[in-house]
């Protein structure tokens, strides 16, 4: 399947999503490693602050982020209603504070903040 997002970090960070997956090369796409599985579900957007830090909307209801580059995920609540088209993670004030933005149907913004440690 085509993939249709990708964030490039650096040159061992290249992630993309496909109806599949969320998938991750370091080898300038020779091989790619699943970071999350996207069987029965309907993928929307994801972003990587760092190699460690992102977020992930696998479906219409849930939003994910992981600290440990997509070893493990967390849940957290999504704004319901609209269907998420892009994203993007900045940091926040203070250390392990993170910032998300959406863009979703209709010309709608959402907010997120990201505390790493709670």
């Amino acid at each position: 399947d085509l993939p249709y997002n990708f964030q490039y970090l650096d040159k061992n960070h290249l992630y993309t999503m496909n109806k599949e997956g969320l998938w991750l090369t370091g080898d300038t796409t020779k091989t790619w490693k699943k970071l999350y599985d996207f069987t029965n579900m309907n993928p929307e957007s994801f972003s990587f602050y760092d190699k460690n830090i992102g977020v992930l909307f696998p479906d219409y209801f849930t939003g994910l982020v992981t600290y440990d580059g997509g070893v493990t995920w967390q849940q957290f609540d999504k704004v319901a209603g609209n269907r998420i088209s892009k994203c993007k993670m900045f940091a926040g004030y203070s250390k392990d504070q993170y910032y998300l933005f959406t863009a979703a149907q209709e010309g709608v913004i959402h907010y997120y903040a990201f505390y790493k440690n709670n």
